[in-house]
Formats: C-alpha cells, structure tokens, sequence
C-alpha cells in the first residue's frame, strides 16, 4: 500500500490534523484515526474544499491506479464519517455523487 504523502501537523476546515498520532480534533475534542483515514482526510484538506475524484484517492492512499468495483473508498469513508461524528463534525465530508468527495467547513 502507498502512503499520502507526509503532513505535519495542520489546520484546515476546522479541523486539526496531527500527523505523528494520527488524530484529529476540533474545538478540544479529538478522535484517533488509523493511517489510512488519515491519509484519506489529509488529502482531502489538500484540496481546500475541492472536489477529489474517487480514481484520484485511490491512486494517492491505496496506490490502486485504475477504479476498479472495490469498496475499500466508500468503507473508508464511511469510518472516517463516522469517527468525525465523534467530534461533531460528520458533515464535514461531502459526497459528490458521479465524482468524488470534498472537505467542507467543520
């Protein structure tokens, strides 16, 4: 599996992003994230509230070249939702159905 590239310790949409333990937090609160949840969100505020297509995603966190009929992207999403719903910000990730998903404001 290829990793995203290195992010230090960042801001962005609300969030704060810490890459050495793989957590982010908003407004105090914080949530654990595994490597690859937080390669998928670190790309994501990359993009500064644009839209990433799915093919993009799966070339920068999984190394997968092609869109293929995996799941691993949505499942990903899902958790990475779910563990943002933990710190009140699950509507933070946006689904743009056809393309791909987008970081919004925290």
């Amino acid at each position: 599996m290829q990793r995203a590239p290195q992010r230090p310790v960042g801001r962005t949409k609300g969030l704060v992003l810490q890459r050495e333990c793989n957590i982010v937090e908003r407004l105090g609160l914080h949530t654990a994230l595994t490597p690859t949840e937080f390669d998928l969100l670190a790309v994501l505020a990359d993009s500064e509230g644009r839209v990433v297509p799915r093919r993009h995603l799966l070339m920068l966190v999984w190394g997968i070249a092609e869109e293929t009929t995996t799941n691993v992207l949505n499942a990903h999403i899902w958790s990475l939702r779910r563990k943002l719903g933990s710190i009140g910000a699950s509507h933070a990730l946006q689904t743009v159905r056809g393309v791909g998903f987008a970081l919004a404001d925290a």
